[in-house]
């Protein structure tokens, strides 16, 4: 199937496979968006352990919905919209509190530290590994560690607080 065949169609067809335990969906275009829509069909697959998810496009909403996946151990989001407030929804989530270990974000321009501080009441978080991500500097690090202790944590970034202040313009 062709990455612009990849439409709403295909995620109510892949929704019946209700036992999937991971589902990995990071395709190069912009066809491959995962939307409200798309993702609502997504969130039928109750028993994903591990999900992989690039170019998310959801309303608050429908981050409100990971809560429906009462097994998931690994989630990785890249290149979402995913805000410090879709955090803090997460975090409350009682079946993302007791089951998430390996957390991590790549390209996410909207989360900030005070953000990812939220994520302390994550019981079962080993791994938290923010990559890219422009709000978030390897300055970050010391105060993340006290927030999240016992947990491994990992910022790529090639910029320092410092550098990413010192630019010009905002960052969307």
């Amino acid at each position: 199937m062709g990455y612009a065949e990849m439409g709403d169609d295909f995620y109510k067809y892949l929704s019946t496979w209700r036992n999937i335990k991971a589902l990995k969906h990071d395709l190069p275009t912009a066809a491959s968006d995962i939307t409200d829509i798309n993702f609502s069909y997504i969130c039928k697959l109750e028993q994903l352990e591990h999900i992989r998810l690039v170019d998310l496009k959801l309303t608050r909403e429908s981050f409100k919905k990971f809560g429906n996946f009462k097994k998931l151990k690994t989630l990785s989001l890249g290149k979402c919209n995913i805000s410090d407030k879709n955090l803090a929804d997460i975090s409350n989530m009682e079946n993302i509190q007791s089951n998430l270990q390996y957390l991590h974000f790549a390209g996410c321009s909207r989360i900030t530290v005070k953000g990812l501080r939220k994520l302390q009441k994550l019981k079962e978080l080993k791994e938290l590994r923010v990559e890219y991500c422009k709000r978030v500097s390897t300055n970050d690090l010391d105060a993340l560690k006290k927030t999240l202790p016992g947990v491994e944590i990992k910022i790529v970034n090639p910029y320092t607080k410092e550098e990413l202040e010192s630019f010009q313009g905002g960052w969307g």
